[in-house]
């Protein structure tokens, strides 16, 4: 995909933190805005769009209840990026960051794979959570701030497929 790390990658040779800018992906009538850590926020114009419609207004992932600290944002092709961030260190015999990579593709729809490296000696455990939702509002709604709720949520799951929709 581009993206790697270091072979040896640690806290004295660590990268620097990317600024607080925004990311865009296109491809077809399909865009995504969102941070520069990968995050969509259910505020400002950040979201998956189609067709000038809002079909996720947020996807915020975290890590044990944190926010990955936000390293690099790479974006090889206009409908792909791959977001690099670390946690905070953890502290048992070795102190380490664990590594987060995303992988997204947006198209007919939002594609996001996730690995997370451990660069320390010591095996550890973690919680992986995603905040999802869609307001299924309009572009122009959004651009000017005045989003109101359309509906109640419907949410499926359906083998590696998240379904949103409102009734």
């Amino acid at each position: 995909m581009g993206a790697s790390l270091p072979e040896k990658w640690n806290p004295e040779n660590e990268p620097a933190r990317v600024g607080a800018g925004a990311v865009t992906l296109v491809e077809g009538s399909s865009f995504c805005i969102c941070t520069s850590g990968g995050d969509i926020g259910g505020t400002g114009p950040c979201g998956v769009f189609f067709r000038d419609t809002r079909i996720l207004s947020r996807w915020d992932l975290r890590v044990d209840g944190e926010i990955p600290d936000p390293l690099v944002a790479m974006t090889p092709d206009p409908y792909r990026a791959t977001f690099l961030g670390r946690l905070a260190r953890r502290f048992g015999r070795t102190d380490t960051n664990l590594l987060v990579q995303r992988d997204r593709r947006i198209g007919n729809g939002l594609r996001e794979d996730l690995v997370l490296r451990n660069p320390g000696a010591e095996p550890t455990t973690c919680t992986v959570t995603v905040a999802v939702e869609a307001d299924f509002a309009d572009l122009f709604e959004v651009k000017e701030g005045r989003v109101h709720p359309r509906g109640e949520p419907r949410v499926q799951a359906q083998d590696d497929r998240l379904y949103l929709g409102l009734q």
